[in-house]
């Protein structure tokens, strides 16, 4: 009994962590957006050493997450 215990607690804390990778359709195309680019400039890896990143380790929400601030930033200097 206490191991079907055990098994459901680690059963629902694997689940909870897989819903915190998927990414919606938004972010998805905003990664697609991130993997398209051939390589960063100097400007890129500092703006995202800004964020508190590293830039050699992001994952996907990371990379969604620098592409929706650099559309913001890019919003704020059109003007």
């Amino acid at each position: 009994m206490k191991k079907i215990v055990a098994l459901c607690i680690v059963l629902a804390i694997l689940a909870a962590g897989c819903a915190t990778l998927v990414l919606s359709p938004e972010e998805r195309e905003l990664v697609k957006q991130f993997n398209s680019i051939d390589h960063l400039e100097a400007d890129d890896i500092n703006f995202i050493k800004g964020l508190g990143l590293n830039p050699n380790d992001l994952s996907n929400r990371d990379k969604a997450f620098v592409m929706r601030e650099a559309e913001v930033v890019a919003r704020s200097y059109a003007f």
